[in-house]
């Protein structure tokens, strides 16, 4: 047996996927065949030919279009049910999928309506697989005007109900001051739910100290290489706030060269608290079980290190507190008796 097989056989939980991110190409093409959206149109074109070959700087460009394709909450029950499908042939027992909820409301389509539709998609993947799926509810950096009503529908007994567990500021740094944001994170840090950050992107280690220092934070999520910044680590590592790692992005971005390069090991060392995440799975081609692969063959962690952030992956979740405490023990006794068959 080795590390590798110990890894595959861990039971994970994932933070970090984006909804846009998972569905096949296969799987928005037919929601575009289903709607009578004309993909031949010569405005089309640059999007499909963006959602076969993406280019990760333009992930959030390429999730704005294709949502239009949907044109009912209907559209998504089945993409919901393959999320889950695929995750768990990767052992991952819990996941929390980021979702832009103002990419899908409309005047035809209500927030109750999109709801019921994910949690349709989401129970056929516990009925039938045993993975529990939750929400956190993406506010785009160029959409400060509706901020509030994103965190309003995530705070809201229905969103509870329906598995929404947190928020997350996502997109182009340079598009909205961070002063926009304060009072709508404020509010979900007054609930108790999880708020996350994408950052370091366009500003590096500035950018994540800018969203760390304004928002009230739980965890981040940032492919730039916190660990060659000493004051960031230890300001992290100070306040708890866990780092969600999408390796390799890191190098699509072209923030490293190669993931030999990326300073994953300097972040563990520093107290940092490290969780992994395909984030993109579809798009980059990669999987939540190949991140932590390339963590052990190309960042230098070790089995206690894999072991360590599939706990910090759960201890960071946004699962209600009885429920972390049953799933920590879980985790640990299956991570022990994975140890001790694959590694002994």
């Amino acid at each position: 047996m080795s590390l590798e097989s110990f890894i595959e056989a861990l039971p994970k939980v994932e933070l970090g996927i984006q909804f846009e991110g998972y569905g096949t190409v296969e799987a928005w093409r037919g929601v575009a065949e289903l709607n009578e959206v004309n993909l031949l149109q010569r405005a089309m074109r640059p999007w499909v030919a963006l959602l076969e070959n993406p280019e990760v700087a333009r992930l959030d460009d390429l999730y704005n279009a294709i949502s239009q394709w949907t044109k009912y909450p209907e559209d998504l029950v089945r993409m919901v049910y393959d999320i889950g499908v695929s995750l768990h042939k990767q052992n991952v027992k819990y996941a929390e999928i980021g979702i832009t909820p103002t990419r899908y409301l409309s005047s035809d389509v209500a927030f109750d309506e999109l709801m019921e539709a994910l949690t349709d998609g989401r129970d056929r993947a516990k009925r039938g697989w045993g993975i529990d799926l939750a929400w956190v509810f993406n506010i785009p950096r160029d959409e400060a005007r509706r901020a509030d009503e994103i965190i309003r529908h995530a705070n809201s007994t229905t969103g509870r109900r329906h598995g929404v567990v947190g928020v997350a500021l996502v997109g182009n740094e340079n598009n909205q001051q961070l002063v926009g944001f304060e009072r709508a994170f404020s509010s979900a840090a007054k609930r108790g739910i999880a708020r996350a950050a994408r950052a370091g992107e366009q500003l590096g280690a500035a950018g994540i100290m800018d969203a760390i220092n304004n928002l009230s934070l739980t965890r981040v999520q940032s492919a730039w290489p916190v660990g060659n910044d000493e004051a960031l680590c230890a300001t992290l590592a100070e306040r708890g706030i866990v780092l969600d790692v999408p390796l390799t992005q890191a190098v699509t971005l072209g923030h490293v060269a190669d993931l030999s390069e990326y300073p994953l090991r300097a972040a563990l060392d520093a107290g940092v608290k490290v969780t992994l995440t395909a984030n993109a799975p579809t798009r980059t081609k990669t999987t939540t079980t190949e991140q932590y692969l390339l963590a052990a063959s190309q960042c230098g962690a070790t089995a206690d290190d894999i072991a360590s952030m599939v706990l910090n992956s759960v201890h960071a979740s946004g699962m209600f507190e009885e429920q972390k405490e049953v799933v920590l023990g879980q985790f640990k006794s299956q991570i022990e008796a994975a140890r001790a068959e694959h590694l002994a």
